[in-house]
């Protein structure tokens, strides 16, 4: 199971930190950060994984950590990092993204998490990031689950909070035509009341 640890970059954090990372590091982290996928799918992507016409990437299962082959959707930006990568490769060289020991990458990491102001954040909430930034965009949970590739719902729910007005949005579902005694209260049975705007702090 994922870490229950679920933090987040914000945009500009994620900008600070893609810049402060040296040049070889970067793709890897717009990579994280575009697909969501795990370091180690990131670390093991092939060419052959590559699909520049569907902009898909296609994980096998023997890559999962779930043992079930995933289907990533690319997006605009992911397409030029690939592409770029795609421009300067090494033929025989089957690698997308930089290779290391897997010191080194944490190495890399940790100073530029620290360089970027972003201490606290490891690899892996890189990919806590992506989910988030997707489920504040108003995507589905059931999406966002599929594109991480996780095996249970209940790992995708700790992104649920992050939904746009997801429990508010609910609620509005129990609204009733109230009958029309309610009206001597003040309460519209047409749905106009005039509802208070809250508590006012005094002016000192």
């Amino acid at each position: 199971m994922d870490d229950q640890r679920a933090v987040f970059l914000t945009k500009a954090e994620a900008s600070r930190l893609i810049g402060c990372a040296s040049h070889d590091y970067r793709p890897l982290i717009i990579a994280a950060l575009q697909t969501g996928m795990r370091q180690g799918e990131l670390q093991t992507m092939t060419w052959a994984w590559v699909d520049f016409k569907q902009k898909v990437i296609s994980i096998p299962p023997e890559s999962t950590k779930t043992n079930k082959a995933r289907y990533v959707p690319v997006s605009n930006t992911m397409l030029d990092v690939l592409t770029a990568r795609w421009k300067v490769h090494e033929e025989g060289v089957p690698h997308v993204l930089v290779q290391g020991s897997r010191w080194w990458l944490w190495d890399s990491f940790r100073v530029a998490a620290l360089r970027a102001n972003v201490g606290h954040v490891r690899f892996h909430d890189l990919r806590h990031t992506a989910a988030s930034w997707m489920v504040q965009a108003g995507v589905d949970l059931y999406r966002v689950a599929k594109i991480l590739g996780h095996s249970s719902q209940v790992m995708t729910q700790r992104y649920a909070h992050l939904q746009p007005g997801h429990l508010t949005d609910a609620i509005q579902h129990l609204n009733l035509e109230l009958p029309q005694e309610f009206e001597h209260f003040g309460i519209s049975t047409a749905g106009k009341t005039k509802h208070p705007r809250g508590p006012k702090g005094k002016k000192g």
